[in-house]
């Protein structure tokens, strides 16, 4: 059975989100590759396989590009079949993901002081429009 590598990939890793992560790409990305609406990078298939542990090879998720040649172990005639643009693989396993850090409690906070100040330029505003009009 020939399955997609990229899908063996999520699976040897533990999930789209976890290679995502482990790529330092968005998991819209992943999903966009898995699903075939964008083709993999080439600059990405190397991280793909270093996270793998070379369970899913470049040679698997982009079989178009000469990979022999770019790890140095094609034969040199090769050098004139490759495409006019090469794409040079990235080192993106080096790139440390950073996740977010939300401070809830200092959202609700701000949250709460813009409503307490809204609704106070508002009484502001009324008695304002009261004094004009006679009513106050």
């Amino acid at each position: 059975m020939n399955r997609n590598p990229i899908l063996l990939a999520c699976e040897s890793v533990g999930g789209q989100a976890t290679l995502a992560r482990a790529l330092g790409v968005t998991p819209a990305a992943v999903s966009q590759w898995v699903t075939g609406v964008r083709p993999i990078p080439a600059e990405r298939c190397p991280a793909i396989e270093r996270a793998t542990a070379g369970a899913v090879r470049c040679e698997e998720l982009r079989p178009d590009v000469d990979w022999g040649y770019l790890r140095g172990t094609g034969d040199v005639e090769s050098e004139t079949t490759l495409p006019a643009f090469v794409p040079t693989p990235v080192d993106v396993a080096e790139r440390t993901y950073v996740e977010p850090v939300h401070d809830d409690r200092r959202a609700v906070e701000r949250r709460d002081g813009d409503r307490r100040v809204r609704s106070e330029q508002r009484r502001k505003d009324r008695r304002a429009v009261d004094r004009r009009d006679g009513r106050a």
